[in-house]
């Protein structure tokens, strides 16, 4: 019997065509380092696809792994870009080059601890398929290990993400807001046409590079069809709970499809628009809550044309949603008033023309303008430190975990209650899924972590655990 080799041999993606940089998006919470002392052993490309160390191959092997892209080794780091429960994002400059990129750092460990070794993999081989293939998605131009972390070695976005850009500018302009949702419109059909379902899709998953174009990031909770066939299927949960589709917030059906992503690009439209997710709540419970019900509302002001838009596409029925075959097309969403019709530009008294789609990718970038929601005003640091005190004084007593308990500091038997963190939610009062905002979608074996019941399992030694992908001596 032969052994199928490593999924994280080392894979060079690169060539010789420039790409738009970009880095992955991730939340701003926890840290992960390379090691400093971390080396990589060589590899060459083996018959069918196959990697062996390289002195155990000829010389003669037509493709050897280039020196300089890796290990860490090559890589000078300089700053955090952002990070999250078992990964980070950092600057770094290829020390050969002097090109700058963006390395995104997995901790085996956390991987372990958490059980999310499978995201690591999913996002591995979505970037591997989707790298190059079209303008709008992220470009992995390397992956390697070492003994401690994963890494994926991304092209670098100087202007952050869509959630950031939105809150920068308070919202977007019509004219603006559809440049940019267009280009996730254009991104996520070729994405679908690739047999390849996102999941995950948020302004805080959307990049921007150097001319503040789109790239999707962030594939670790992606659905690769290995036949192509992305009609709806059952689903563990994924997702993020303020654009998460109600399908997958049913117990019985739990399905998900091209329509997921479809309801989550209508929630992505209002929120450039509004300035705020359309089923915004105090926590992601309530949020679950309104998506269910369909329960949100247009400020005043809110663009016809997007209204009718997110209306169309904000159906609890996944069928029903403009853009989703058969009862609709991708055609028919291209084809919407919001964006081919011309539309007044803000302040100028001109008319904007109809996106071409076409020409979408090379037409020159629109620059961001404010819309009917102005920036927050900086807070003072007066405010500043008034908004601390009252979190550690109220401690969030709005969470529907603490509105299930008795608000008496006392307990029947006089002794002190003990006060829940908001994420300590009571069983009777979960909702039939939930996510963790903060370090990424939940599976569904961990939801019971939420509530205290199941406390999670003590990370492993790399060593000890039967996987290829985390271990270094199967590389």
């Amino acid at each position: 019997m032969t052994n199928s080799p490593p999924r994280w041999a080392y894979v060079d993606m690169r060539d010789d065509q420039p790409q738009p940089a970009l880095h992955s998006g991730t939340s701003r919470s926890g840290s992960s380092r390379p090691s400093p002392t971390a080396t990589a052993p060589s590899f060459t490309s083996g018959v069918n696809g196959s990697v062996s160390p390289a002195s155990e191959q000829s010389a003669s092997r037509s493709f050897t792994k280039p020196p300089s892209m890796t290990s860490p080794k090559d890589f000078e780091f300089l700053k955090d870009l952002g990070s999250g429960s078992w990964s980070s994002v950092m600057e770094a400059v290829q020390t050969a080059t002097g090109k700058h990129y963006a390395v995104k750092i997995l901790s085996k460990a956390q991987l372990i601890k958490q059980k999310k070794v499978k995201y690591a993999n999913v996002e591995k081989d979505a970037l591997a398929k989707l790298s190059g293939t079209h303008p709008g998605f992220i470009k992995m131009h390397a992956a390697f290990q070492d003994e401690t972390s994963l890494y994926f070695v991304l092209d670098l976005a100087p202007n952050g993400d869509l959630a950031e850009l939105v809150k920068k500018y308070g919202s977007l302009s019509l004219s603006c807001a559809r440049w940019y949702i267009a280009q996730i419109v254009d991104a996520v059909l070729w994405m679908h046409s690739k047999g390849v379902l996102h999941r995950d899709l948020k302004p805080e998953n959307v990049l921007l590079d150097q001319e503040l174009r789109v790239k999707l990031s962030d594939f670790g909770s992606a659905y690769l069809a290995p036949d192509g066939d992305l009609s709806p299927r059952a689903s563990s949960f994924v997702g993020s709970a303020a654009y998460v589709s109600p399908e997958l917030l049913n117990r019985a059906s739990k399905t998900t499809s091209k329509s997921s992503d479809i309801w989550a690009i209508g929630c992505t439209v209002y929120f450039v628009i509004a300035g705020v997710p359309a089923f915004a709540a105090i926590n992601d419970y309530q949020s679950f809550r309104k998506i269910e019900a369909l329960d949100y509302t247009f400020p005043e002001g809110f663009y016809d044309v997007a209204k009718d838009l997110v209306q169309r596409i904000l159906v609890l029925d996944p069928s029903e949603r403009l853009g989703v075959e058969p009862k609709s097309s991708p055609s028919e969403l291209r084809e919407h008033p919001f964006f081919s019709a011309s539309i007044s530009t803000e302040g100028s008294g001109s008319e904007a023309a109809p996106i071409g789609w076409e020409t979408l990718w090379t037409d020159p970038p629109i620059p961001p303008q404010t819309g009917i929601v102005p920036p927050a005003p900086r807070p003072s640091e007066e405010d500043l430190w008034d908004d601390v005190v009252h979190e550690f004084s109220v401690v969030n007593m709005q969470s529907p975990g603490l509105a299930a308990l008795d608000r008496s500091p006392l307990s029947p038997n006089g002794n002190a209650r003990p006060v829940r963190s908001p994420l300590e939610i009571p069983p009777e009062v979960l909702p039939s899924q939930a996510v963790d905002s903060e370090s990424g979608p939940l599976d569904e074996d961990e939801l019971s972590s939420l509530d205290g019941r199941e406390e999670r399992p003590e990370a492993k030694e790399i060593e000890d655990v039967d996987d290829p992908v985390l271990k270094a001596k199967d590389w």
